[in-house]
């Protein structure tokens, strides 16, 4: 919240228990990003585009897929071509389960 980079980091990783019908906002956000929601078994599900909230949260709007995803990615606008992020992607963990390993 409030960040205006990461800190040199690609994007922030957001890993449920259970696929769901997982929505963003960006309320204290000052940085445009990209969500990315990956399915249970990896797979790309979708890419969106959240800018910032308005000044006023009432209307800030909230962003996700239609379909069920299992992670969400989150990563600055602009970066999904530099990380070859999109449809046909997959997310794997390296050498298993995401515990908090290195993804690619």
């Amino acid at each position: 919240m409030y960040a205006t980079d990461l800190d040199g980091r690609d994007g922030m990783l957001f890993r449920f228990p259970d696929p769901n019908a997982n929505r963003f906002f960006m309320r204290d956000t000052v940085m445009p990003l990209t969500g990315v929601w990956f399915a249970d078994d990896g797979a790309f599900v979708e890419a969106i585009d959240m800018d910032p909230c308005p000044d006023d949260e009432a209307s800030c709007p909230t962003y996700g897929p239609d379909r069920l995803a299992r992670s969400v990615l989150e990563v600055p606008q602009g970066a999904l071509a530099r990380l070859r992020v999109g449809p046909g992607a997959r997310l794997e963990s390296i050498g298993g389960p995401c515990t908090g390993q290195p993804l690619r």
